[in-house]
């Protein structure tokens, strides 16, 4: 099944839309940072597809891939991340290693889905590192999802905004698209 193979790799991508991808300037953030979005956001939020939060352990997870952990931190306009992966010792069990990070400061802009359902609002969230990442954020009843930018996403427009929290088939990359659901810690 198709889920396995991409699975691993899809989640690997937030890894690397928030440490290279994106364009530099010229992306729209869709207006003026709001202090109580800012607000809501701040603290350190984590997300692990083998389920260990905490900690060092790690472990094969449901689909028989090494563990993925992703933490983001935001505080005030500065955010920092990190994704490590588990690097498997002793059976299903092992040990989890640095794999990525970066820092920078972030926008959050008006909301750019909406929605009745609070599920589906997103509102307009820029990275901002070395290379900027335009996507977006919902959250509700404490669990965050970042949009994972894909292919043409570069935020130029409101349109070109990664909104997208759902696990997708991109087409363009040929691979499932599965988007980790970050819970404050």
């Amino acid at each position: 099944m198709k889920i396995k193979k991409y699975a691993g790799r899809a989640i690997v991508s937030l890894s690397a839309a928030l440490a290279s991808c994106g364009g530099g300037g010229g992306g729209t953030s869709g207006g003026p940072s709001s202090s109580a979005a800012t607000s809501e956001l701040e603290g350190t939020w984590i997300a692990a597809t083998d389920n260990n939060l905490t900690g060092t352990g790690c472990e094969l997870t449901s689909l028989g891939v090494p563990g993925e952990r992703f933490t983001v931190t935001f505080d005030a306009n500065r955010y920092s991340y990190k994704a490590e992966k588990c690097l498997i010792i002793n059976g299903n069990k092992g040990t989890y290693v640095l794999a990525d990070s970066t820092s920078g400061t972030f926008h959050i802009g008006d909301i750019i889905l909406s929605s009745n359902d609070s599920l589906s609002q997103m509102r307009a969230l820029d990275l901002i590192s070395s290379n900027t990442v335009y996507t977006s954020y919902n959250l509700v009843a404490n669990k965050l999802h970042i949009a994972l930018p894909f292919q043409g996403y570069d935020g130029s427009s409101r349109d070109k905004r990664a909104f997208q929290i759902a696990t997708f088939y991109d087409t363009a990359s040929r691979t499932l698209i599965v988007n980790p659901t970050f819970v404050k810690q």
